[in-house]
């Protein structure tokens, strides 16, 4: 048996706050800092891990400036560790330090969490993917909730297809239907969606 390796390209660091508490289960439960994410990752085999900091969406709207500088500071100093730099682009300021960012030899793109920061892609997606496509950077973001859900994305994806994008959490949707990630990846033009 030959002694595989993984990359897990969606991880998360820092302090889960969704509004319960810290104490509630699921604050307890998806809470932990780098140090937890690189054990837990060593455990599983998993050679590389991209995070991102929870503190840049959470709670709701987040702190992106702040948690961009934790992931970038995470990834400098931790073993395994690369970095994805959180953009809101209703925030001038997060497109200059996500510009920065990209030049940093650990950094590997834009994440996007459109629900967690209270905004639709829809009315902001020419402006991300524009931006994105001007720094060459591939697109990981959030996707399966009002605001995020897989399809209105596909349009942005479409008009810029030098732009590639990761659908986080396939299958998984807030209104139950399992299937619409697939259905948007079949609906890319460009096989730039994934």
């Amino acid at each position: 048996m030959t002694n595989m390796t993984a990359i897990d390209v969606h991880g998360h660091f820092g302090s889960y706050e969704d509004g319960k508490g810290k104490d509630s289960h699921s604050g307890f439960l998806f809470s932990g800092d780098i140090g937890v994410v690189q054990r837990r990752a060593q455990a599983a085999n998993i050679r590389l891990t991209i995070v991102s900091a929870l503190r840049a969406f959470m709670p709701y709207g987040g702190d992106p400036l702040r948690g961009n500088d934790d992931a970038r500071n995470a990834a400098e100093k931790t073993e395994g560790i690369l970095f994805w730099a959180v953009l809101d682009p209703r925030r001038k300021e997060t497109y200059n330090q996500v510009e920065a960012l990209m030049r940093h030899e650990r950094c590997c793109g834009i994440k996007l969490h459109p629900h967690r920061q209270d905004y639709e892609i829809r009315t902001y997606g020419d402006a991300v993917y524009d931006f994105a496509s001007a720094q060459e950077a591939l697109i990981l973001t959030h996707s399966g909730d009002p605001g995020s859900f897989p399809e209105d994305f596909i349009p942005f994806a479409n008009r810029y297809p030098e732009t590639r994008t990761i659908l986080a959490h396939l299958g998984n949707s807030s209104d139950g239907v399992a299937t619409r990630q697939v259905h948007a990846i079949r609906q890319s033009e460009a096989n730039n969606v994934g």
